[in-house]
């Protein structure tokens, strides 16, 4: 397979699957196709994601590791693990992916950003959704969910996490809020704040692991 016709099924299957999915690499794939993945690598255009870097590499969870780890993963005579190739971010632009302001988080994953990337909310949001007879709030110990009674229920679970400052932020996963409708996408996104500022300890599932 030729380097475009590669990087064209790459972008194509990442943008139709129906959870933005990696191209699987088979395990039997021969010295040519890694070669013109690892070009790929090389030049930013892809990343590769394996089982060794996450237990599911179908979804791109977290940040890829660095393009070294991801050309040394492909250097092994036998690929005995699963391995997901994804468009960067810098090829999806190139391929004419652009932010979608009536599906703000759906779009973001569109563009090639992390699924357990997080949005923060201000803890004020709750008093608005629990006034809205629209809405009902279940709150935990450590989050909670947001529940739409319309026509076609959805909820959103989120998680509480303090702030440098001692403030409490609601914290939800970018594949949580790309799963919701279109406008109830739009009724998130009022809220949403860059304020947050998490401390060393808080909630350290939702951050990108170290690699």
């Amino acid at each position: 397979m030729k380097r475009d016709e590669l990087l064209r099924n790459i972008i194509f299957h990442y943008l139709g699957s129906d959870d933005f999915n990696g191209w699987v690499l088979p395990t039997d794939a021969d010295a040519g196709l890694r070669n013109e993945v690892a070009g790929l690598v090389r030049d930013r255009l892809i990343d590769v994601i394996s089982s060794q870097d996450d237990d599911n590499p179908h979804i791109k969870r977290y940040k890829p590791p660095p393009a070294k780890l991801q050309l040394r993963r492909l250097m092994s005579d036998y690929i005995s693990f699963r391995v997901c190739l994804y468009p960067t971010a810098e090829a999806l632009q190139v391929h004419g992916v652009r932010f979608d302001e009536r599906e703000p988080y759906t779009s973001a994953v569109r563009q090639g950003e992390p699924q357990n990337s997080f949005r923060a909310f201000p803890l004020s949001m709750l008093e608005e959704y629990d006034r809205n007879p629209d809405y009902e709030c279940w709150i935990f110990e450590d989050g909670g969910t947001i529940w739409y009674r319309g026509v076609d229920a959805e909820a959103c679970d989120f998680e509480f996490a303090p702030s440098i400052e001692e403030e409490t932020f609601l914290l939800v996963y970018l594949r949580r809020l790309a799963a919701l409708s279109p406008s109830q996408q739009r009724n998130w996104s009022r809220f949403e704040t860059t304020e947050f500022r998490p401390r060393e300890y808080a909630q350290p599932d939702l951050f990108d692991p170290e690699t």
